[in-house]
């Protein structure tokens, strides 16, 4: 067995502390509890997603080059002492407006490489920081590295902790004690962080203006003290609380009347009575709203929102165009799985809805999924959209509609120039290699889902050839396309065109 390779460290880590940082497999989301119809409605996992770098989009400028190459070999770098000695001497050094855009850079290409000690010595600079769930160096140590870093610390404005099960409670509000300049908190998915948290930030953060409490433990006492003391909070994420209820929530809103202008409460246990409540704190410039998966029902909303989400809801199709044709704003828009487990969103109530979102002259990004009556009678919904749309959406999600067939993708070829996608997903359809000319007229397309459909290799392989900004496919469950394949697709293409190997075997 090949030696680990070793992180990136300081020469006065002891030799028995050195190891090396591995993602942890099989660890639980939030995303689990939700069925298979549900899943399709988002953005989908990729079990077997195969990418590609297809270089930038413009030309960067000569430092940014130099951060990207640092970042791909920084791994490399570190294996040799010489290499290493004059790597960490030069982080030591970087001007601070480098750390954090270096630190990005680090995150994507060796996110599982980056150590405690690496990042509280060398990236505790700057006025933010971003902690990601690929990253399982971070630990409750680096909540305490943050709080005594002197010349960080206070002068910190956005802290973002995505996806870290392990950190403590009393270590992140221990840190958020010491935070007094935070405008930006994000704690999403942080299963372990709650109250004491928040209660931190309200005591602490007083010029908070965004926070995202998604997934955590954090109960509704302490967010009815955080609206209550953090007067210039305007958006707030709960998504997955089990503490905001019927009981608790019209409380909480009282402290933020008139002035949330981005609220998501998805997944939370709400019924239609409370939006009145959500209705009067929501700000006159109200730009985002997400009750997905839950029970409520609206009659109206502001003008001015940009994007809603009402994803699994029990909004009769009826209702919509009524509740819809004011919001001639909107650049975002889910309505998947629209009734939840008793779809009712068909062919023609979709129909119905094009001249309002004909209106909407910045709406880019579409969820249909999982509508499994669109298809149902024949009469051509999605082809219809496609038609006055298809060439204004950069993201549209058709996953879980088990009748799309090729022919409702037709008005994408059709078009007198390219669409503007840039990301389709049509995981869990009825779609084969018929459907491989429509999608490869999306010449703009960077990422594909083709998880569960009918594709072969030389399908794939002709949407891969004409889409040449094409960097995430996922095949996952193609059986037209060889299991060894599926995840690294690209290379496996690019090698059987060199040989000349037009077979299409499937598993």
């Amino acid at each position: 067995m090949a030696p680990k390779r070793r992180l990136p460290q300081a020469h006065q880590r002891p030799a028995k502390r050195q190891r090396t940082l591995f993602v942890k497999i099989g660890q639980g989301n939030v995303d689990d509890r939700l069925n298979d119809a549900q899943r399709s409605a988002q953005q989908p996992s990729s079990s077997a997603l195969s990418t590609r770098y297809t270089g930038p989009n413009m030309v960067p400028s000569l430092v940014r080059l130099s951060m990207l190459r640092f970042a791909q070999n920084a791994v490399k770098l570190s294996e040799n002492a010489f290499h290493k000695s004059k790597m960490l001497e030069k982080l030591e050094y970087l001007p601070t407006h480098l750390v954090q855009p270096l630190f990005a850079f680090l995150r994507d290409y060796c996110p599982d490489r980056l150590s405690d000690e690496f990042i509280s010595k060398y990236f505790l600079r700057g006025d933010q920081i971003t902690f990601t769930p690929e990253m399982t160096g971070v630990l409750n140590a680096t909540m305490t590295s943050i709080r005594k870093a002197e010349n960080f610390a206070p002068r910190l404005k956005s802290l973002e902790i995505r996806g870290q099960p392990d950190l403590k409670d009393s270590y992140v509000a221990a840190t958020i004690s010491h935070l007094p300049s935070l405008t930006n908190l994000v704690l999403r998915g942080c299963t372990k962080v709650g109250s004491k948290s928040v209660e931190a930030a309200a005591r602490t953060c007083r010029d908070l203006e965004y926070i995202n409490l998604n997934y955590t433990i954090a109960g509704h006492v302490a967010i009815h003290k955080l609206l209550a003391s953090c007067k210039k909070l305007h958006s707030i994420k709960l998504a997955g609380l089990s503490d905001i209820t019927d009981t608790h929530l019209p409380e909480i809103l009282l402290q933020a009347i008139g002035r949330l202008r981005r609220l998501k409460v998805r997944q939370t246990r709400l019924s239609s009575a409370l939006a009145p409540s959500i209705l009067r704190a929501l700000s006159p410039d109200a730009l985002s709203l997400d009750i997905s998966f839950t029970s409520l029902v609206f009659t109206k909303l502001p003008e001015t929102l940009e994007k809603l989400s009402l994803m699994a809801t029990v909004i009769p199709p009826t209702s919509l165009p009524r509740l819809l044709e004011p919001l001639t704003k909107l650049r975002k828009l889910s309505l998947a799985l629209l009734g939840n487990q008793a779809p009712n969103l068909s062919d023609d109530g979709l129909k119905r809805l094009l001249p309002i979102l004909i209106s909407c002259d910045n709406l880019v990004e579409l969820n249909l999924a999982s509508n499994t009556k669109l298809g149902l009678n024949g009469t051509g919904g999605i082809s219809s959209m496609l038609e006055v749309l298809g060439g204004r959406l950069e993201v549209l999600n058709l996953s879980g509609i088990p009748r799309l067939r090729w022919y409702d993708l037709e008005p994408l070829k059709l078009m007198a120039s390219p669409p503007r996608l840039r990301t389709l997903l049509l995981m869990n359809t009825g779609l084969d290699d018929e459907a491989a000319d429509c999608i490869a007229a999306c010449s703009h397309l960077q990422q594909l889902n083709l998880a569960g459909t009918g594709f072969s290799t030389g399908g794939v392989g002709s949407i891969v050839d004409a889409c040449i900004q094409l960097a995430e496919l996922d095949l996952t469950g193609c059986r037209g396309v060889r299991l060894q394949d599926r995840r690294r697709f690209f290379e496996a293409w690019s090698e059987r065109k060199k040989h000349g190997d037009g077979n299409t075997s499937s598993d």
